[in-house]
Formats: C-alpha cells, sequence, structure tokens
C-alpha cells in the first residue's frame, strides 16, 4: 500500500535534487510543471504559504552520473558508491533508510531554497 506513495516521493525528490546537481545528470519526466514556474517553485510547496505540485506526466527517466564529482547535499559518494536517490528503490531499501535519505535532501534543499529567497527580497528592498 505504501510503495506508490514512496515511489512518488523518491521520484519527486530525486527529479528536483538533480536539476542543479554537478554529480548527476537527469533527463526525462515532466512532473514538477507548476504552471511554467521553475522547478525550484517545488521547494515552495513545504512551507504553509507554498504551492502544491501538480499531477506527474511522464515518469520515464534517464540519468548519468559523474563518479569524481561531490554530492551537493553531502551524501558520502565516490566510485562505486553513487547518489543513493538513484540507487533506492521502495520496496526494496528499508523504509527508514529511504525516509533518512529523503529528509536530508529535503532539509538541504529546502534551507537552500529559503536563503536564496531572502537574497531575493533583500535586493529588491530599497
Amino acid at each position: 500500500m505504501l510503495e506508490p506513495v514512496l515511489s512518488t516521493l523518491l521520484y519527486e525528490t530525486t527529479e528536483v535534487c538533480s536539476a542543479d546537481c554537478k554529480r548527476v545528470i537527469c533527463g526525462g519526466g515532466d512532473a514538477y510543471a507548476f504552471d511554467n514556474e521553475p522547478i525550484e517553485a517545488y521547494w515552495r510547496r513545504l512551507d504553509p504559504q507554498g504551492r502544491q505540485a501538480g499531477p506527474a506526466k511522464d515518469d520515464r527517466q534517464l540519468w548519468i552520473e559523474k563518479n569524481d564529482a561531490p554530492c551537493k547535499v553531502g551524501f558520502a559518494v565516490g566510485p562505486g558508491n553513487g547518489c543513493p536517490l538513484f540507487a533506492s528503490e521502495p520496496g526494496e531499501t528499508d523504509l527508514a533508510e529511504l525516509l533518512a535519505i529523503v529528509e536530508r535532501v529535503s532539509d538541504f534543499r529546502s534551507a537552500e531554497a529559503k536563503a536564496k529567497a531572502a537574497a531575493g527580497a533583500a535586493q529588491e528592498q530599497p
């Protein structure tokens, strides 16, 4: 019963985290079309005033991982130890481990989005 929910959660987290990743090049899928807003809008939905995600349109994905690049979020990666978002599968990965991965990405990316928004607001004020 949880597998479809966990699959969507993992897919969304992977999609938005890889958007500016130097390690992973990801293509395919168009799940986060917020009325033509950029993918960064995804993180606003974690705020009470944020927007809600639209329905997934295409779940096919292709990714290429550069083994010598660091992880922006801070996961221990290297040759033979890839991005945990792409290595995880609902139903095969321990639930606590899967949720810990998503939580770490969400915490980092939410803080990053808030900092960018605050910096943008500070620039707009005279």
